[in-house]
C-alpha cells in the first residue's frame, strides 16, 4: 500500500514536475513496488490525450486572476479556522 506522500511523488513524477532527486526516488519506487508501477501506468494513460493539445502561454491577466482567487480562498479558509 502506497502512502499519500508516495502517491504525490508519483503523480508529480508522471507530470514531469520532480527534481532530479525526486525523479530518482520515484523511479526506484516504480521499479520496486507493483502498486507504484500500476499507479504510474494509470496516471500516464490518463494524461496521454493531453499530449496532443497545442501548448499556449497563459495570458498574464488570467494568471493574475487565478492567483488572486487562490489567495482569497486561502484567506477565507484561514479566517474560518481562526473562528473555529
Amino acid at each position: 500500500m502506497l502512502t499519500e506522500i508516495q502517491k504525490e511523488l508519483l503523480f508529480d513524477y508522471c507530470l514531469g514536475l520532480t527534481s532530479q532527486r525526486e525523479t530518482f526516488a520515484a523511479m526506484i519506487l516504480v521499479i520496486s513496488d507493483d502498486d507504484a508501477a500500476e499507479l504510474c501506468t494509470r496516471i500516464k494513460a490518463v494524461l496521454a490525450p493531453l499530449r496532443t493539445l497545442n501548448h499556449t502561454r497563459c495570458p498574464d491577466y488570467l494568471a493574475e486572476q487565478t492567483i488572486t482567487a487562490g489567495v482569497a480562498m486561502i484567506a477565507r479558509i484561514t479566517f474560518r479556522e481562526q473562528l473555529a
